[in-house]
């Protein structure tokens, strides 16, 4: 493919080798959004976003928001794998209701059972998350009581006087932060515990098709020549 994009001649693509290609750039791209996913998890570990003109909360904030997501994006990325690993053109596989699509055509096939199942379960042990994801997505935004509470907190401090004398300002930053972070990591411990183990399990089920498509004849018939 390299040669193709550099304009050399005389080069022949094979169904399978355009398959393969089809196939690793979908591959990719979930890979990409398992990674961004992985780092929002990681910024969301941090006490600190020291240097910055940005108060944590709203970093926190930020990156709570990438982190839903980032998540849903990685479910959507599984699904356009499967489509384009059972040969869907990219017209049906990044269209609006495409998961129901895929989904159908699996329904199709009993062979391809194990591997929708895997799909919905991947899905559905997410499912809970759904409406926070769409409440970002629909430009809401994403919050809690905890946030909100650093917000006020923030606001407060222009207000000192009106509290009552020895009120520790930086005490109870201290443990609305640590209930903020203690919320988040019950939320990322259970995508932890499925995530990984659900992707698995898709990628499982999906070297049955890879097999399948390996051995059809056409596969090795040129399909362009440049």
């Amino acid at each position: 493919m390299i040669k193709v994009s550099e304009g050399s001649e005389g080069i022949q693509i094979t169904y399978r080798e355009d398959y393969a290609r089809d196939v690793f750039s979908r591959a990719v791209s979930l890979q990409n959004a398992y990674d961004t996913l992985n780092l929002s998890m990681e910024y969301l570990k941090r006490n600190t976003f020291i240097p910055s003109t940005f108060e944590f909360e709203k970093h926190y904030q930020y990156h709570l928001e990438h982190f839903y997501l980032s998540l849903f994006g990685l479910i959507d990325r599984c699904y356009s794998l499967v489509g384009k690993s059972i040969m869907l053109p990219d017209s049906v596989i990044d269209k609006i209701g495409n998961i129901q699509i895929i989904e159908k055509r699996l329904a199709e096939n009993q062979h391809y059972f194990k591997l929708l199942d895997a799909l919905r379960t991947l899905k559905s042990n997410q499912e809970g998350l759904r409406n926070t994801r769409n409440a970002i997505a629909h430009k809401n935004g994403v919050t809690n009581a905890h946030i909100e509470a650093l917000d006020i907190l923030g606001i407060a401090l222009d207000y000192k006087s009106y509290f009552p004398e020895g009120f520790d300002f930086d005490k109870a930053e201290e443990i609305i932060r640590n209930g903020l972070s203690a919320r988040t990591e019950k939320e990322l411990e259970l995508i932890r515990n499925t995530l990984v183990l659900d992707i698995e399990n898709i990628f499982n089920n999906l070297e049955f098709i890879y097999n399948e498509v390996g051995n059809i004849e056409l596969m090795d018939e040129i399909k362009y020549e440049y």
